[in-house]
């Protein structure tokens, strides 16, 4: 696994000035990171074009304009393949993909395990790069889709809210105690996923349920395969692959299971907890008046909230080599993350000097590490002064986008 962090930082001379195709889809995150990239990549004299996939018979006028008339051929930055998996409008009645049809290299920054695209891996285009938060995941997609060619892994950067990065709050000036940033459902809520299956495999799903709340540390390929392996003997790796792509309701299960968990042990011990998403009031708790409920906000809503807080918690999702962008994101508005350990964190960040950890098998510590956290105001502000120092050394929109124009220039 080659982890773009560890490459050289040197960008692309600046007269090898390139053109850009991104895209603004559904999901507001992921056009939050697209437009982050966008930011990056005029700073640094290229040019852009956004396609906005809720209106796309009008951007495909212009993206066909913008690559007719480009100086270079332009090159598509998207996330989770939007706009590479199949949409109508983006292929000819021959099946012949818009990007192939004018040899745009794509790159895909996938945020989430590669098993939820199990169905659209093989509509890649043919120049592609595919990039990863996490080294498993780059693995997983090694071994279980060879035809892909070039495969990479870094981690998403953090964003700091604006008025923060003007005028940053000490820490004993902020007025929220410990944010969390995401939103929530309730497992049971979840189980529609299993809807038409028989028994016996609602029994399945739930063992390997039962395996992951027992050994958090193992990551959610690996107890997937040895699940399967066990019940059916030995599969062929396609058969593996689509197996696994079945079972999402898992990882979105153990996902929210830890999260409401982690909430609500701080909640009942007496600490408000502010929470930023959907769904929180759903959440099942024995003091519910500490669940200090925001409701949904955008992703600079977050970041808002977060440089008015203490401590910021994250919860790992279900991988355990990398690093989720609510990490830099608590760092780069100056809060204290706290946060489950993963490979990534635990080579790049120290515990109480640049990061506080937990453990997931020791969630019940929780309450009295934030107690410790918030009677020790001048530690956080050291922890938190020390992490700044070390995310803009690892991951900021600049090095990002400086990796991805290696990529541009090498490909």
């Amino acid at each position: 696994t080659r982890l773009v962090s560890d490459w050289s930082s040197d960008v692309c001379s600046s007269d090898l000035l390139m053109n850009f195709i991104l895209i603004n889809g559904p999901v507001e995150t992921l056009t939050f990171f697209s437009n982050k990239i966008g930011e990056e990549l005029i700073n640094q004299g290229h040019d852009i074009f956004i396609f906005k996939m809720d209106s796309p018979i009008y951007s495909l006028s212009g993206m066909v304009d913008y690559c007719n008339q480009s100086s270079s051929v332009p090159i598509l930055i998207t996330f989770n393949h939007m706009g590479l998996s199949g949409e109508d409008y983006l292929t000819d009645k021959q099946g012949i993909l818009f990007f192939d049809e004018f040899e745009i290299k794509c790159i895909d920054i996938i945020v989430d395990h590669p098993l939820y695209y199990h169905k659209v891996m093989n509509l890649c285009p043919k120049k592609y790069i595919e990039i990863f938060i996490d080294p498993e995941h780059e693995r997983y997609s090694r071994r279980f889709y060879p035809h892909i060619k070039h495969r990479y892994t870094m981690p998403l950067p953090g964003t700091s809210y604006i008025e923060h990065s003007l005028h940053p709050k000490k820490i004993q000036n902020r007025l929220i105690d410990i944010v969390f940033t995401g939103n929530y459902t309730p497992p049971t809520k979840l189980e529609h996923h299993l809807t038409g299956l028989d028994n016996d495999y609602k029994s399945f799903y739930y063992s390997i349920i039962d395996e992951l709340l027992a050994s958090p540390d193992t990551n959610l390929s690996t107890a997937l395969e040895s699940s399967i392996k066990k019940e059916l003997g030995n599969v062929s790796d396609n058969d593996l692959a689509s197996a696994m792509a079945g079972m999402i309701f898992i990882d979105l299960y153990i996902r929210f299971h830890f999260r409401g968990l982690a909430v609500s042990t701080i909640a009942d011990s007496g600490i408000p907890v502010h929470l930023f998403g959907n769904g929180w009031d759903l959440l099942k708790c024995k003091n519910p008046q500490n669940l200090i409920i925001h409701g949904s906000t955008s992703s600079s809503g977050c970041h808002e909230a977060i440089a008015d807080s203490k401590i910021s918690l994250n919860v790992m999702p279900w991988f355990k080599e990398g690093c989720h962008d609510r990490v830099f994101n608590s760092i780069s508005n100056g809060s204290v993350c706290l946060t489950d350990h993963s490979k990534y964190l635990d080579i790049y960040f120290k515990d109480r000097y640049n990061i506080t950890f937990f453990d997931l098998k020791k969630i019940d510590e929780l309450p009295s590490i934030v107690e410790s956290l918030l009677n020790s105001p001048e530690e956080l502000q050291k922890i938190a002064d020390n992490a700044v120092s070390k995310a803009n050394s690892l991951m900021t929109w600049n090095i990002f986008v400086a990796k991805i124009l290696v990529l541009c220039k090498n490909f």
